[in-house]
């Protein structure tokens, strides 16, 4: 889109020039440059026109540099020099810099890193300003920091040495920590030592107090949560029995609870179990030593032996257990299992798939039974 623009004529020199067709609303004077409308301001047109108003009115001056005169509001006149333009002010900077400098160089004074002892040359207010020192770069006063601004040095250490309440060994902690304890330990050991032998009988929190049934609504709501498929944890091993199963045209529920307890698979025809084991969630007796396990390990087993005794004892169910080493490479061998344990209604003489081995189609129990981790 082209835009329509006026010719106007300027005020003092009459030169031809091109507008906006809106300035013609307001404006009653044209001029084709600053020079123009400056001499303008100097005429007895313009004192006429703004005596009244009391504006102020543009005086001629000389240019410092090329001796020119051009006319120049008095409130930006310099207090030394002036210029008509900024060509001039620039050349005349570089030829005067001695008597014209706004930014002179300061004397530099020379000194050193204090880390990396670099030489280093710098202003007396930047030199005056570091307190500890001057440094070449962040590297070295970080690195000067860390081994020198540490503990009591450091401007915002805020700690007091008390006895610890059991030991009576003196340790270090801030202000705040003081404030909110009761007591003070240097370890937790120290803690749960004093808490032996203080937080006992009547000093204990829960004298005469009903303890919420927190893990009691926690762990049911997480046995529905298996049930309805909200926690998805089958295992690799347990989909492999699954296919089985399946295969074998064995009807089966996953996740079947019992309790406090949920089982790997419930055999609904039979009313058996089957549960699938990890080597080593579960600690396979022929892999791991008792001595050898970690507490995640020690906390499964323990609950191994808590689920086989309250299925045992509640609902008269010899539970069948197959191993991930079995499952992995002897399929066949979980196959013939779960078929002699549905023949014989639940009664094996063991329990264990690592206790048998196939041979010629044909199930046998090893003569060197070995026992769960947890039966020890």
């Amino acid at each position: 889109m082209v835009k329509t623009m006026m010719q106007v004529n300027c005020h003092i020199c009459n030169k031809p020039k091109f507008i906006e067709p809106y300035r013609m609303r307001n404006t009653k004077r044209f001029f084709c440059s600053r020079k123009c409308q400056f001499y303008w301001q100097t005429t007895e047109e313009y004192k006429a026109l703004h005596t009244k108003n009391k504006k102020t009115i543009a005086i001629e001056v000389q240019c410092s540099y090329c001796q020119s005169s051009f006319y120049k509001n008095p409130n930006s006149l310099g207090k030394k020099n002036n210029f008509c333009n900024v060509t001039c002010r620039n050349r005349y900077m570089s030829e005067f810099s001695d008597k014209y400098n706004p930014n002179p160089s300061q004397p530099r004074i020379t000194t050193s890193c204090l880390q990396c002892k670099y030489p280093l040359a710098l202003v007396s207010s930047l030199f005056t300003k570091n307190k500890h020192g001057n440094f070449c770069c962040k590297e070295c006063y970080f690195s000067w920091r860390s081994t020198n601004l540490i503990g009591k040095a450091n401007a915002q250490y805020k700690r007091t040495s008390v006895p610890c309440d059991n030991c009576q060994k003196l340790i270090s902690l801030p202000d705040y920590k003081l404030k909110n304890n009761q007591h003070n330990f240097c370890c937790k050991h120290c803690y749960w030592i004093f808490r032996g032998k203080h937080y006992i009988g009547q000093n204990s929190y829960w004298f005469n107090r009903k303890r919420p049934d927190i893990s009691e609504q926690s762990r049911t709501n997480i046995l529905k949560m298996y049930k309805t498929g909200t926690l998805n944890r089958v295992s690799i091993i347990q989909k492999e029995i699954n296919t089985l199963l399946e295969r074998l045209g064995i009807e089966y529920e996953i996740e079947k609870t019992f309790g406090y307890y949920s089982v790997d698979h419930f055999l609904t025809e039979y009313n058996l179990i089957i549960e699938t084991m990890g080597d080593y969630w579960h600690a396979n007796p022929n892999k791991y030593r008792i001595e050898d396990l970690n507490k995640i390990q020690l906390k499964d087993i323990h609950r191994d032996k808590r689920k086989q005794t309250y299925i045992k004892k509640n609902h008269n169910v010899d539970v069948l257990y197959l191993w991930e080493n079995e499952i992995t490479y002897n399929l066949i061998l979980c196959e013939f299992l779960i078929q002699k344990y549905i023949l014989n209604k639940g009664g094996l003489k063991d329990y264990h798939s690592f206790n048998y081995w196939v041979e010629v189609n044909s199930l046998h129990l090893k003569k060197n039974i070995v026992k769960p981790l947890w039966i020890h």
